[in-house]
């Protein structure tokens, strides 16, 4: 499951992977600040390894950059409340 915030092609990329869409809840917490925030993180991830990669030149390679930049975001994203050395 991935939170999103109603992106079409969010949402259509997460269904190609395999993964469930939660769209957000508008003008509620923390879906407005701490999930938007992660949402745009990985937005930007994606981008960076869709253009880094030179997907922008093929079409239909959205989906190979979302799934990696879940993989990204999963290994070098610090947990929260986690302990040292996790």
């Amino acid at each position: 499951m991935c939170k999103t915030d109603n992106a079409r092609e969010f949402a259509a990329s997460c269904g190609i992977i395999g993964l469930l869409p939660e769209p957000a809840l508008a003008r509620r917490w923390p879906h407005n600040a701490t999930q938007e925030r992660e949402i745009r993180t990985h937005e930007e991830v994606t981008r960076s390894v869709h253009l880094a990669a030179g997907f922008h030149l093929f079409t239909g390679l959205w989906k190979h950059a979302v799934s990696y930049g879940w993989v990204a975001m999963n290994q070098f994203h610090p947990l929260k409340n986690a302990p040292e050395g996790e």
